[in-house]
């Protein structure tokens, strides 16, 4: 399912225009969010920031399924 067009209003959501704001003053940003939004909210903040992101998980199983979100 694509959700590119979901992205501009998800965008728009307080909190991560909040941590958008942050991200653009240099400010370390910590987000929790459900796992099921990690990734769009992985996208969101590196497509606003265009810089590079760390995101931890608690568990290996977690970071692979991250990364195949991704690609």
């Amino acid at each position: 399912m694509d959700l590119q067009p979901l992205l501009p209003v998800l965008q728009s959501v307080d909190p991560l225009t909040d941590a958008f704001a942050r991200l653009k003053t240099g400010t370390t940003v910590r987000v929790g969010v459900l796992d099921a939004a990690k990734p769009v909210t992985t996208a969101l903040l590196w497509r606003n920031s265009r810089r590079p992101l760390l995101v931890l998980v608690p568990r290996s199983e977690e970071h692979t399924s991250e990364l195949q979100s991704h690609h």
